[in-house]
């Protein structure tokens, strides 16, 4: 049976679980039902199976009877992405230190990231990437030549204009 679609427009964010005593204790979620939601946390922290981070805390600091679950806002919004990226900006106001993965990541930090792993994974992996791009070129020596012929041909009016810019 098909899930049921989930109604955002219901949605609210809330500094999810905040230990009673100790400020430095937090995890912000969102959810449709909050009722729901807090029951299911409290189910889960009972059950000793559920091994998160999440409910690991919340048992060695007195259970959920230490924790209250506050909402913080109504965020009618038209999708769970939005409800995602609302969520890591409370996250962040929050200092929700609980929370163990971020739940929105914009594309600018996702470009950013990859750059950057894409650089370290070249330098630790350098040799062999060379050696295995001069390998190809040796292989495929003709096939490469085709190509560039067939490339120059096919842009000679862009080629022009590229040594005229950068007299080469």
């Amino acid at each position: 049976m098909p899930k049921k679609p989930i109604d955002c427009s219901k949605c609210c964010i809330f500094l999810k679980l905040e230990h009673i005593n100790k400020d430095d204790l937090v995890y912000v979620g969102n959810t449709t039902n909050f009722t729901k939601r807090k029951n299911c946390h409290k189910s889960c922290c009972n059950n000793e199976n559920k091994q998160s981070k999440l409910y690991q805390m919340i048992r060695d600091n007195g259970g959920f009877e230490m924790f209250r679950m506050i909402e913080i806002e109504k965020y009618p919004c038209n999708d769970k992405r939005e409800a995602e990226k609302r969520e890591s900006e409370v996250m962040k106001e929050f200092k929700a230190e609980l929370n163990s993965m971020i739940r929105y990541v914009s594309e600018e930090v996702k470009k950013k990231y990859k750059d950057n792993y894409k650089k370290k994974y070249f330098e630790a992996n350098k040799d062999k990437i060379l050696k295995r791009v001069q390998t190809y070129r040796d292989e495929n020596e003709e096939k490469i030549k085709i190509y560039i012929k067939g490339y120059r041909k096919a842009n000679k009016e862009g080629m022009k204009e590229y040594q005229k810019m950068y007299g080469k």
